[in-house]
């Protein structure tokens, strides 16, 4: 492809230049007829992920197809990769490699007298005293297979980042509704889990919450978290990039979302309960009204609004049914669960306290499940063990110290300026759906206060979509109006 480094940006955003026009007498399509290869890699690999990607141990037998497919696909993904695909997602693509990195030095092996001044090793080292085994050259890692672990499930985000970066907005608006498909399909899932027998073979997980719904994933408060993501995106498939609101869409994406809050107040899951409410809260923000033609606005505004109030008005039934029968499990966790017997409240104190004892370096990525057990009090030690500290940001102080402190406080920034740049200046073409990432990006941070949802190879994924999708909405002109369209932009004008 020739041409300046602005115009290959442009092409990569709006389509391509010599092909993808709109065809005579045809004004939808249900797929993109002008795909770049990249799309059908990227669709098949995301729906291999779902199907087997919901849990986060790493002894799933699960990893045993997905990481290697994982490994291929981000072959392919780089050889397929260009200069102008980075350009365009610089920042993604700069985290990316500072997050590899990072994670990789924790497994280079360090001299004995370095290793054993480092804070929190002198258990190792008096054990080595002790055995008679000598000088050992350890990495920082101190638990090396949990660290490699941690660095092969980087394989995934990393094929979905490379990928997505080489499709063009309109494939990444296909991307969304395969999203929302499955979302739906993990919904129906759930569902017929409920009604069949606990620990039957609808759950695809042999370590799961049995009884509860739980769809593609193991555990029930990240599917809850994963449904939550799914209202931003019904609020921007509501709209059509060259229809705006159409009535249709808001009756169906209405009854997704009823079923997708039906299922968050039954999952039992208290944080996907509150990550849910911030995600109807945020739906508003994401739903802007598109300019209406003269000779339709009255006859569309009363059809829109009667299609609202139907589904008020179902939801307000489905709530009341709900609450009547009992059935809400994840508002009687928040009402009638005592605080103290939670674990979390046992074991965060704990962690407070030795926070630090690893610091500056930390114990290493991946290595709390092990590094738990040399301070874990007797009063704590029961049958089942703490694999994390669910709260992702207390862990990552604790594993990764001033590296993990340092790429939160510059991704916090980062989404700070991407919020203030989306919400503050009217930006062409694909605003919505980069209000969506960005909204998807704040859930699934909020979620990890008190889970570790992005563990998960599912909601990696769907964290780096929704990355990419900021990404691209930043990179879109500025303008007057939200639907401007430039000459370059070959998109079929009635696609999503």
């Amino acid at each position: 492809m020739r041409g300046s480094p602005g115009e290959l940006l442009k092409t990569n955003f709006y389509g391509n230049r010599h092909g993808g026009r709109d065809r005579p007498g045809k004004s939808f399509e249900i797929i993109p007829s002008d795909a770049h290869t990249s799309f059908w890699v990227l669709a098949g690999f995301l729906l291999l992920v779902f199907l087997t990607g919901g849990s986060s141990r790493a002894d799933t037998a699960h990893l045993l197809l997905l990481r290697p497919i994982s490994v291929l696909v981000l072959a392919y993904a780089v050889t397929t990769l260009r200069r102008h695909h980075i350009l365009q997602h610089r920042e993604l693509f700069i985290g990316a490699s500072v997050l590899l990195g990072g994670v990789s030095l924790y497994l280079v092996p360090l001299p004995p007298s370095l290793w054993s001044a480092l804070p929190g090793r002198d258990i190792i080292a008096r054990i080595d005293a002790a055995t008679g085994l000598g000088p050992i050259w350890r990495p920082l890692s101190m638990a090396p297979s949990a660290t490699w672990n941690a660095l092969f499930t980087l394989f995934i985000p990393l094929a979905v980042l490379l990928l997505g970066a080489q499709l063009r907005a309109h494939e990444h608006r296909y991307i969304l509704v395969g999203l929302l498909a499955a979302g739906l399909a993990s919904q129906f899932l759930s569902l017929f889990q409920m009604l069949g027998p606990s620990g039957g073979p609808l759950y695809l997980y042999r370590v799961t919450n049995d009884g509860a719904p739980v769809g593609f994933f193991a555990n029930r408060n990240h599917f809850a978290v994963f449904i939550a993501t799914l209202l931003p995106l019904l609020a921007c498939y509501v709209t059509s990039p060259s229809k705006g609101v159409q009535p249709g869409r808001i009756f169906v994406c209405g009854l997704c979302a009823l079923m997708a809050i039906v299922l968050l107040m039954i999952s039992g899951s208290r944080a996907g309960l509150f990550v849910g409410l911030v995600a109807l809260l945020s739906t508003g923000l994401i739903f802007v009204p598109s300019k209406r033609r003269r000779g339709h606005a009255r006859s569309k505004k009363m059809t829109s609004w009667a299609a609202i109030v139907a589904v008020v008005v179902l939801f307000m039934l489905m709530l009341a049914l709900i609450l009547m029968s009992g059935q809400a499990a994840s508002v009687q966790h928040v009402f009638a669960s005592d605080p103290s017997g939670d674990p979390r409240s046992k074991i965060w104190p704990v962690i407070y306290q030795h926070l630090f004892d690893f610091f500056p370096f930390g114990s290493g990525v991946g290595t709390y499940e092990q590094t738990f057990k040399l301070i874990e009090p007797d009063s704590l030690l029961r049958s089942t063990y703490s694999n994390h500290a669910h709260n992702d940001w207390l862990e990552l102080v604790w594993t990764t110290g001033v590296f993990g402190i340092s790429i939160a406080v510059t991704a916090l920034a980062a989404l700070c300026f991407a919020a203030f740049q989306l919400f503050r200046l009217p930006r062409a073409g694909f605003l919505r759906q980069s209000r969506a990432g960005l909204t998807i990006m704040v859930l699934l941070l909020l979620g990890s206060v008190s889970d570790y949802p992005l563990r998960t190879p599912i909601l990696e994924a769907v964290f780096v979509l929704a990355c990419l999708w900021t990404s691209l909405g930043l990179k879109a002109p500025v303008t007057g109006g939200e639907l401007a369209r430039s000459p370059n932009d070959h998109r079929p004008r009635g696609v999503i």
